[in-house]
């Protein structure tokens, strides 16, 4: 059961999203002349609107202002024919890849690509208002995203002190607190007698990964690579365990689900890149395949496999490319359990 203040904050999320909704609804509806009406919430508090005899399934994406096409796909799980993804925002180039890939899609100004057997309705070049505030909380800023990447890849370090927390994720004592503070406020993490726990975990991922491809990752980038013996790559970042290196993308990808051989290659390390490039074979090529990043966790966070990426990261990197292949290996590491 939910107590009073937890039904009341499900509630006033539950609100709001009816109000987004409405709200590109109604633009819609003023655009085109068509009647257009939420009708009713399914088991999963999934809304659905009827526009003319056709039931979708909204697939509401708030805080879309730098999320991809991969991030908003991979949160699809019904027919395509039977979603609509209603997003706040939607950059041109990621409009554009769901038009193309037959993805039903309408944002906050009326924008909107909507086709099926008996209806079809394109709109583009309405102007939206962007929330200027969106992401850029502390805790989707940097110290945020790594303090949220504990808490998700080891999942018992929700119950440790701030200190230890600190510790862990090389933050200021005063920022843990203040990102804490502001988890709780947000209504992404409940404090009980209990202990601490994570809340609405979908759509704290997808502004996970949206906050780090758009901001993290770019600033922790190295260089390009080539490998010279590409077929054995990801064994030898495996063999040698006395290497600080650290498979991401579709290397990890590939390890992980048996779902996908890698083209490309992710890698995570602070290691010097002339002994990085002597260790595994690689020389440096502005084409190449392979990517190198400086990790953002510590020597705090418990890694499920040895030189492997955690989980979180490989699942932002397969969703960062945005192909059906990675977007669909993203999906079988979600739910093997981030």
């Amino acid at each position: 059961m939910f107590s009073t203040a937890e039904h009341s904050n499900i509630m006033n999320r539950m609100e709001n999203d009816i109000d987004f909704v409405q709200e590109a609804v109604s633009e819609l509806n003023t655009i085109s002349g068509i009647p257009i009406t939420l009708e009713q919430r399914s088991k999963n508090d999934d809304l659905i609107i009827r526009l003319k005899n056709n039931l979708f399934f909204c697939e509401v994406k708030k805080h879309a202002k730098n999320a991809n096409y991969g991030v908003l796909i991979s949160s699809i799980h019904r027919n395509l024919k039977d979603s609509l993804i209603i997003a706040d925002y939607l950059s041109k180039d990621t409009a554009e890849r769901l038009k193309e890939s037959g993805v039903n899609y309408l944002d906050r100004a009326g924008n909107a690509h909507i086709k099926t057997d008996n209806i079809f309705l394109y709109v583009e070049g309405r102007k939206a208002r962007i929330n200027k505030k969106t992401n850029q909380s502390r805790a989707f800023a940097e110290a945020g995203l790594k303090l949220l990447l504990l808490f998700i890849t080891n999942p018992e370090s929700l119950q440790f002190n701030y200190r230890e927390i600190a510790a862990r994720t090389d933050i200021a004592l005063g920022s843990v607190s203040n990102i804490i503070n502001e988890l709780e406020e947000e209504n992404f993490l409940l404090k009980t007698t209990k202990g601490r726990t994570l809340k609405h975990r979908d759509e704290l991922i997808r502004r996970w990964v949206t906050a780090y491809n758009e901001t993290i990752k770019p600033r922790v980038f190295r260089r390009k690579m080539r490998s010279i013996e590409q077929q054995r790559l990801s064994d030898q970042i495996l063999d040698h365990s006395n290497i600080h290196a650290y498979l991401g993308g579709e290397g990890a990808g590939a390890i992980m689900t048996g779902y996908l051989k890698a083209q490309d290659f992710t890698i995570y390390s602070d290691m010097g890149m002339a002994t990085l490039a002597k260790t595994l074979k690689l020389v440096p090529d502005e084409l190449g395949n392979v990517e190198i990043y400086h990790p953002i966790w510590t020597k705090g966070l418990i890694l499920n496999r040895p030189n492997i990426a955690p989980p979180l990261i490989v699942y932002a990197d397969l969703l960062a490319n945005g192909n059906s292949r990675n977007i669909e290996t993203a999906k079988l590491i979600m739910e093997n359990g981030l």
